[in-house]
């Protein structure tokens, strides 16, 4: 069988509604959705809901409960755990998304993964059996976690197939204000547990109910709800053609024949760069929020672990709410705004958040002394800068991180994944989206050891530098690819 065999066959496999003619790509309509599956949309966003309900549950309280029960824990610690959680949720990236794409099927990566988060919880929820290093253990429970969760990325591919292009928008919004009404219910679980404070109620022998693991408890039994809405609720996809591969050929020449036919879809691989950047400039921003704010609020203000899981709570809640206004409007709105504009904006405003929250000297205070009965405050054993850093009033940092999340979360998600999807095409997105999700996952790994290296060493300011120059960055890049993302926004 010829090369050019090789690339008609594979590309046949690759991508239905894409064909080679006389070395030239052309779209075959009969191989599009004649109109978008609303009701496994839907579904996607019901399973994604209840899925991020039990992702927020679980990395909600880590760093207070890390120093409720060892000591030990540093910052450091923290994000070199942090890191592996998000190399645990890369490795497993890429082992679903091939799932899903050489097996062709959904249901079967997201029950898996449910189970890998089962086991997780039942460890996390033992971790008080351990005498000491306790943080080795809930450090497993965060990979387990990261591992687990996951599982969610072969629904990206399965919401591009399943909609048309003119619907994209509408259709990964759908998704993305399931997981912004996950940012409200979770708060509102995490409150209600508030009432029950560490240590708690002692269940079994040096087993424990409290303000710590009734969330993972509850998230124990919400992914047993979500095995079954896979299961009983979703459709697979009709099953693309197969790819025979070439006569008498070895297994490098099937791959070789497969890579080829890939490389040349019709796609920009620029674009597909860009956007994968992208993804990791604004996952700076999320890495900031989520693993270093709470470190950040315990060191400079004093915050004790209940009042950090309390506060936070709030503040997600309130920022969860908002975002999801933001996000119905955009999901009715966004057909008229540029998608290019609408992330730009967005990305924008995330570095504006880094602007207006620097520990200026005319507007901070001093951080707060180091309290030995709650472990919070700055401790200079552990921070050089103790004596004379600087933070924001607690509030300034409390409103405009509410206020920076509630406008860019939806908006950059959803405009995003659009223009991303959009690059390309009607192919089998499943390897594409699991790459664009590694690239979040790199900063997730990298970010967390290299800002709480920094934070560690140089405190708040030269954190919020960093931040602000890559950010400032990648909107300067997205400027000088303005006009060729036109015909994708």
């Amino acid at each position: 069988m010829s090369t050019d065999a090789f690339e008609l066959e594979a590309s046949a496999f690759l991508n239905d509604s894409t064909k080679l003619k006389d070395g030239v790509k052309e779209q075959n309509s009969a191989d599009l959705p004649t109109k978008t599956d609303w009701k496994a949309i839907y579904v996607i966003g019901l399973i994604t809901f209840v899925a991020f309900v039990v992702n927020f549950l679980l990395e909600s309280n880590r760093w207070p409960y890390l120093q409720e029960v060892d000591t030990d824990t540093t910052a450091e610690f923290f994000g070199v755990a942090s890191a592996a959680s998000k190399a645990g949720h890369a490795v497993f990236t890429l082992v679903f998304s091939y799932w899903s794409y050489h097996y062709q099927c959904v249901k079967p990566p997201i029950v898996f993964g449910c189970l890998i988060s089962l086991i997780s919880c039942v460890f996390y929820f033992c971790v008080e059996l351990l005498t000491d290093n306790r943080r080795y253990l809930m450090a497993m429970c965060f990979v387990l976690f990261g591992a687990a969760s996951s599982n969610i990325t072969v629904l990206r591919a399965y919401i591009a197939s399943a909609s048309l292009p003119e619907d994209r928008t509408k259709a990964f919004s759908a998704s993305s204000l399931s997981i912004l009404l996950a940012v409200i219910v979770a708060p509102i679980i995490q409150i209600s547990f508030s009432k029950i404070p560490y240590p708690g109620w002692e269940v079994l022998p040096d087993v424990r109910f409290h303000i710590y693991t009734g969330p993972v408890a509850l998230a124990a039994l919400i992914n047993v709800v979500v095995i079954g809405i896979t299961w009983f609720c979703l459709r697979e996809l009709p099953k693309r053609k197969k790819f025979a591969g070439p006569a008498n050929g070895s297994t490098i020449d099937y791959y070789k024949a497969k890579m080829t036919a890939f490389l040349n879809l019709d796609i920009k691989w620029g674009l597909v760069l860009l956007c994968c950047c992208m993804k990791a400039v604004f996952t700076l921003c999320i890495v900031i929020l989520m693993l270093i704010m709470p470190v950040l609020y315990t060191t400079s203000y004093g915050w004790s672990g209940t009042t950090l899981v309390q506060i936070s709570a709030i503040s997600m809640g309130t920022a969860g709410i908002l975002s999801l206004v933001v996000g119905l409007l955009y999901a009715f709105l966004g057909k008229y705004i540029p998608q290019r504009v609408a992330f730009l904006f967005a990305l924008f405003v995330f570095g504006l958040l880094f602007v207006f929250t620097y520990p200026y000297e005319a507007i901070s205070n001093p951080v707060a002394p180091y309290n030995e009965t709650t472990n919070s405050g700055c401790n200079p054993e552990k921070y050089d800068w103790c004596q004379t850093a600087v933070a924001p009033p607690a509030i300034l940092l409390v409103v405009v991180q509410t206020a920076a999340i509630s406008l860019c979360m939806p908006i950059a998600i959803v405009s995003l994944d659009a223009i991303y999807s959009k690059i390309l095409g009607q192919i089998n997105q499943s390897m594409l989206q699991g790459a664009f999700i590694i690239f979040e996952d790199i900063v997730f790994i990298v970010g967390p050891i290299v800002l709480s290296a920094i934070f560690t060493e140089f405190g708040t300011s030269r954190l919020w530098l960093v931040n602000i120059g890559v950010v400032a960055a990648g909107v300067i890049a997205w400027i000088l690819c303005f006009r060729n993302l036109k015909p994708y926004s």
